[in-house]
């Protein structure tokens, strides 16, 4: 399979990459996925990769089901370092700030 892709609506995996403004839909490691524009919020998901930048998938009322919203402040529980906000990684299941200059 082709590592980068060039045509939007191609079948594609993970590890590929899609035409620009276009993400892996839908991917999981036992499923390909579709190369489509990003989720709007609110939309459903399956993981971060598949919303807008600045969104994260997540449960957004506590419950199972899952939708583009927010990326997590620190403390709250995420899968990957998309879930969380910018300059935090998620560690151990919780986001946490990455230290910047001048801290201790």
């Amino acid at each position: 399979m082709p590592r980068v892709l060039t045509i939007v609506g191609s079948s594609c995996g993970l590890r590929q990459t899609c035409p620009s403004g276009s993400v892996c839909l839908n991917a999981t490691p036992t499923a390909l996925g579709e190369c489509l524009l990003p989720l709007d919020a609110g939309a459903g998901c399956l993981s971060s990769n598949d919303c807008q930048s600045h969104l994260a998938c997540s449960g957004l009322d506590g419950g199972l089901a899952l939708a583009c919203g927010p990326r997590q402040a620190d403390g709250l529980r995420c899968a990957e370092h998309r879930d969380c906000q910018l300059l935090s990684i998620c560690r151990q299941g919780a986001c946490v700030r990455l230290p910047t200059t001048g801290d201790s």
